[in-house]
Order: structure tokens, then C-alpha cells, then sequence
């Protein structure tokens, strides 16, 4: 049976959170840029619409009409943008996916300030031989992550035995 190894399965963890933010950071710029893109197309659109229904004198050509100019055509292609912006919206803040990416860029923070710890063996670190500091960077990691192998309270009992032993 392979021995665990704590710092790997760090790594394992510590790329899974990275892919999380690129997914979300992902979705969530490309949302916000359609969102900006259709913003701007309903705008030259209505800047076409307004500039061909000029009338001109002595029955010249208006240069500016088009086929927004019509029928219903203007009002079906701003519902239809408009529509699409909406549905965008929901999504950003129904699936908060800004929340969640927010959070996985945290993760990621938090993962790299306990990193900073462990090599710099600071705090939990100190005063340990390696595979102890791994397990424990790997342990405290999980519980950033919210992964359920270890909860909060069995890594704080985890300490106070750590301390007890550390002092005896």
C-alpha cells in the first residue's frame, strides 16, 4: 500500500482550488463583458433607428435607414438584446458567481499565506520534523478548502495534544 503523502495531496488540493478560480473568474468576466458588448450593440442600434427615421426635405434619400427602420423590426432586436442581458444578470447573481469566485480567490490567499507559514516554519511549523510539518500544512489546508476530512475541532485538539507533547 503507498505511504501517504501529505505535501502531494496539498498540491492536489492546492490546484484544485486554482481551477476553481479560473472557472469561475472565467464565467464570470465573460458574463460581465457580453453583458457590456450588449449594452453597446442596443445603443448603436438605437443610434441607427433614431438617425433613419429622419425625414428629409424635397423627398431626398435618408442615408441612414435601414432595416431597423421596418416595421417592428427596432423593437424585436432590442427585446431579444435586452433579453439577453436580463438572462445574463440572473445568472451572475442567481448562481452568484461572483460570490463564488470571490471566495475561491480567498481560498487561494489563505492557502498561500499558510504555504508562507510552513516555509518559513512559522507557528505550527516550528520545532517540527518535515513529515509532521507537511501533514499539518496538509491538514490545515483541508480545512481552508472546506474539505470534510478534518473539521475544525479535530485540528484543534490536534494542536493542544501537539502542544502538550511539544511541552513534555
Amino acid at each position: 500500500m503507498k505511504e501517504f503523502n501529505a505535501f502531494r495531496q496539498y498540491k492536489k488540493l492546492y490546484l484544485k482550488v486554482w481551477r476553481r478560480v479560473y472557472i469561475y473568474g472565467f464565467f464570470y468576466y465573460l458574463l460581465n463583458l457580453i453583458t457590456i458588448v450588449s449594452a453597446l450593440a442596443i445603443a448603436i442600434i438605437a443610434t441607427v433607428f433614431i438617425a433613419g427615421t429622419v425625414k428629409y426635405p424635397n423627398n431626398m434619400v435618408n442615408p441612414y435607414r435601414s432595416w431597423f427602420n421596418d416595421g417592428t423590426n427596432y423593437v424585436i432586436s432590442t427585446t431579444i438584446i435586452n433579453s439577453v442581458v436580463a438572462l445574463i444578470s440572473g445568472m451572475l447573481s442567481f448562481f452568484l458567481i461572483n460570490k463564488r469566485f470571490n471566495d475561491a480567490k480567498n481560498r487561494i490567499q489563505k492557502i498561500h499565506i499558510e504555504y508562507t507559514l510552513y516555509k518559513g516554519k512559522e507557528i505550527y511549523y516550528s520545532d517540527v520534523d518535515k513529515k509532521t510539518r507537511d501533514y499539518i500544512l496538509y491538514k490545515r489546508v483541508t480545512n481552508i478548502v472546506s474539505y470534510d476530512r478534518f473539521s475544525t475541532d479535530y485540528l484543534n485538539e490536534l494542536r493542544v495534544e501537539y502542544d502538550t507533547t511539544k511541552q513534555g
